[in-house]
Order: C-alpha cells, then structure tokens, then sequence
C-alpha cells in the first residue's frame, strides 16, 4: 500500500503548523542560504512571487507585513 500526501505550500504550512501566531500571517521560506523564495502562504502568494531572488525583496516594503523564513528541512 502507498500513501501520498500533497500538502499545499509545504513549507510554509509547517512553519505556521509549528508557530500558531502565524496562523492568518503572510509567510516566505526562503532557500539554502536564503536565496530566493521557495514556499508562500496563501496570503503570501498576491505580493510574492515563487522564486523571487531574496536580494530583490528583503528591503521592499508591503503593504502587510510579511514573515520570511530561512529554510529549515530538519522542521
């Protein structure tokens, strides 16, 4: 028997699975050495693009605040 689980914005999901005051939050994992953004919330996804370079944005100010993350694949 195989299972497979699709888990919508993986990363992102568990970073705010493990932080629950991320809950309603806006979040980006970033990439080894931080990168670029390889993970968005779904409140994320309407100002951050996937694979946005992290140099390009990091000083860019939103119209929310938004939580970035380095990646952390041990989590």
């Amino acid at each position: 028997m195989f299972g497979l689980i699709d888990v919508n914005s993986f990363y992102a999901s568990v970073e705010k699975a493990f932080q629950p005051s991320l809950r309603n939050e806006p979040v980006c994992i970033l990439s080894n050495n931080d990168g670029c953004v390889i993970a968005r919330s779904k409140e994320a996804k309407k100002y951050v693009r996937m694979g946005e370079p992290w140099f390009k944005i990091k000083n860019q100010h939103f119209p929310v605040k938004i939580h970035f993350f380095s990646s952390n694949y041990a989590l």
